[in-house]
């Protein structure tokens, strides 16, 4: 019984940490989405990437398996 009340607490603590692995919760914002006809956003502000994309195209989109 110890284990499961151990096991139950983690998991409170994991999920109200954002995400069931204890991570932070994903939020989108829409002005780091990537122009063109897809689905990408940028995990962070792009402004000191190396690569500047323009638009990214997917074809079929979504994509599929």
């Amino acid at each position: 019984m110890k284990l499961l009340n151990i096991a139950s607490a983690l998991f409170a603590a994991s999920a109200s940490a954002g995400s069931l692995f204890g991570g932070p919760a994903v939020v989108f914002d829409d002005s780091l989405s990537i122009p063109g006809e897809n689905p990408l956003n940028h995990c962070e502000n792009p402004k000191d990437d190396i690569l500047d994309l323009k638009s990214v195209d997917l074809n079929p989109n979504p994509p599929k398996a």
